[in-house]
């Protein structure tokens, strides 16, 4: 069953994923992901 708005045609749905590619546990998930790219303040502070 699809979600939406995030499976809708027009609509860019985009993830985050940690600096070793492991989804994130806020990031958006499923089917309808179009882009997944570096996420999270906390990461940057963990350098």
């Amino acid at each position: 069953m699809p979600k939406y708005p995030g499976s809708f045609n027009q609509v860019l749905t985009v993830g985050a994923v940690s600096n070793n590619g492991e989804r994130e546990s806020y990031s958006n998930y499923g089917n309808a992901i179009d882009l997944v790219a570096p996420g999270g303040i906390q990461e940057m502070f963990n350098l």
